[in-house]
Parts: structure tokens; sequence; C-alpha cells
């Protein structure tokens, strides 16, 4: 039923090959129009092969960017910070050191902070550089 040289123009040619080729790689194939000479096989065989390479490559790189998403466009480590700050706070209290239980909750706050603001795009990337 494909046939090409059977439809009068080029833009009928056009739109059979553009549906083939489409309902063939999304794996549909409804089998309405189909390859019968040896060169409409050939050219199935070549779009199909094309089809999963595209696929393949367009997946890989897609798959890719959302495993590193994190060491490429991750968030700070801000940790080191929190402790300069933790350490300039006993520093002020005389050079005792603040109690565990202290340390613990404001760690836990800080990181409650971080993991809930709202507001962290708008901030500049630079800061923690």
């Amino acid at each position: 039923m494909f046939e090409l040289y059977s439809y009068e123009t080029n833009k009928e040619r056009l739109i059979v090959c553009c549906y083939f080729a489409l309902t063939m790689l999304s794996t549909v194939g409804y089998g309405d129009f189909y390859p019968i000479s040896n060169l409409e096989m050939m050219s199935a065989v070549v779009i199909m092969l094309g089809g999963v390479a595209f696929f393949s490559f367009t997946m890989g790189n897609f798959i890719d960017i959302i495993s590193n998403y994190d060491k490429k466009m991750g968030s700070p480590d801000r940790m080191p910070l929190l402790n300069t700050w933790i350490i300039s706070l006993e520093r002020f209290s005389g050079g005792t050191p603040l109690r565990m239980s202290q340390v613990d909750e404001i760690t836990k706050n800080h990181q409650y902070f971080w993991n809930n603001d709202r507001l962290e795009f708008l901030k500049n990337d630079d800061q923690f550089s």
C-alpha cells in the first residue's frame, strides 16, 4: 500500500512518508501503510535505525543532565560557614564552648531553613564561593 510513485504530487508523498515515519518510530504501526518495494524497505530500515540512534542519544543526554544536576547546578555546601559562625559565638561568649544541644539545635534550624528557603533562586550564586 505504500508505493510512493502512485501519488501524483510531492506534497502527497511527503505527507504519506511523514505519517509512515511517525507511526513506525512511535511503534504504533497501524499497518495501513507499509513498504512494498526494496527501496521502500531499505528506506524504512534506515529510518528505524536512525530513529533508535537519535532517541538513544537524546535520552542518554537527558539522563546525564538529570543524574549530574547536583554536581553541575547543585546548592553550595553551607556547613563551613555555619561552623565559622558557631565558633564566632563561642568567642563572643568569652571562650566557653556552646553546649552540644545548642549546636545541634542551631544546625537543625539552619538545615530546615536551607531546605525550605523559597527565595533561594533569587540569591546571588557566588556568595558561597
